[in-house]
C-alpha cells in the first residue's frame, strides 16, 4: 500500500481506538506485530507500549531485530521501564550465542 497522510491518519486513529480498548486488544495487536511488514506494525508496536500489557514484552523485544520496526518497538519497551529489562538481557544472551551478520539489537540498545 502507498503510503499517503490520509492512511497515516487512518492508522492513528485507529492505534488510539486500540489503546482506548486496552487490554482485549492485546493479542490482536501482538499478531499485528509479528507480521513485520505492513505500515501497521509500527502503530501495533506503538500501542503496545502505550497499553502496557507485560504480554507485548516478548514481541517488542523480538521485533528489536527487525529493521523497519526496531526503532518503535524500542520506543514501546521504554515505557515498559525496568520490567523488560530481563527479556532484553535474554535476548542479548541469545544473540551473543548466535549472531547474525548484523547486530541491530546492539545498535537499538546503544542509540541512546
Amino acid at each position: 500500500m502507498e503510503y499517503s497522510g490520509v492512511r497515516e491518519e487512518e492508522l492513528n486513529e485507529v492505534g488510539d481506538e486500540l489503546v482506548s480498548i486496552g487490554k482485549p486488544a492485546v493479542p490482536q495487536l501482538i499478531e499485528i506485530l509479528n507480521r513485520h511488514e505492513a505500515q501497521s506494525c509500527s502503530y501495533a508496536a506503538d500501542a503496545l507500549g502505550e497499553i502496557g500489557d507485560n504480554r507485548a514484552i516478548k514481541p517488542l523485544v523480538d521485533a528489536l531485530e527487525v529493521r523497519e520496526l526496531g526503532e518503535n518497538a524500542k520506543e514501546a519497551l521504554k515505557k515498559f521501564g525496568h520490567v523488560c529489562i530481563p527479556e532484553v538481557i535474554k535476548k542479548l544472551r541469545y544473540r551473543f550465542a548466535h549472531p547474525t551478520r548484523k547486530p541491530k539489537l546492539l545498535t537499538l540498545i546503544n542509540a541512546d
